[in-house]
This record gives C-alpha cells, sequence and structure tokens, in this order.
C-alpha cells in the first residue's frame, strides 16, 4: 500500500528575508488555518508577550533558530518579532 503524505499545515506558504541589526532573518508564513490555532493558543494562556514571541519565534523565524534568551538586548528581539509577525499578517 502506498505511503500518503499529510501535508505538514506548518509548511511555509511564503518566504521573506530581512536585515535586522546587520543579521539576516528568514521568515515563513504560516497557513491561515495553523496560525489561527497558534493564536488561539496564545489567548488561552493569557497572552502574554512571551508566549506570542515564542511562537513567532518558532514557526515565523526559520533561520537564524533562535530562542528569546539567545538575544543580548529586548530592543533586537522586538525588532526581530515586530518584522516577522508583520509579514505573517500581510503587512
Amino acid at each position: 500500500m502506498p505511503e500518503t503524505k499529510v501535508k505538514n499545515p506548518f509548511m511555509a506558504t511564503k518566504k521573506h528575508k530581512s536585515d535586522i541589526t546587520g543579521t539576516e532573518y528568514t521568515f515563513q508564513k504560516v497557513a491561515p488555518r495553523p496560525w489561527l490555532k497558534l493564536m488561539d493558543e496564545w489567548d488561552s494562556k493569557g497572552k502574554t508577550s512571551e508566549k506570542l514571541t515564542e511562537i513567532v519565534l518558532e514557526h515565523i523565524v526559520v533561520e537564524p533558530r533562535l530562542n528569546i534568551d539567545d538575544f543580548e538586548d529586548y530592543a533586537e528581539l522586538d525588532e526581530v518579532t515586530m518584522a516577522a509577525f508583520r509579514f505573517q499578517r500581510g503587512k
């Protein structure tokens, strides 16, 4: 019986490269349904900035792979996550 491949719901629908403070970041756009599920997860956990930042870094920022603790200051973390969030929203 042949294998049926299940489409990964988090597979990028579009990719974008952005240079922020001398580092090139690659963003991927998450399809609408899984993005809405991620936003529901964020909402159900009290809408903390930390949770939203983790979601953006895990699912949208694909290169370099980073987490919150990899950033030396909040300004750069905020700039990267806001650029990724704007890309996801199509702005």
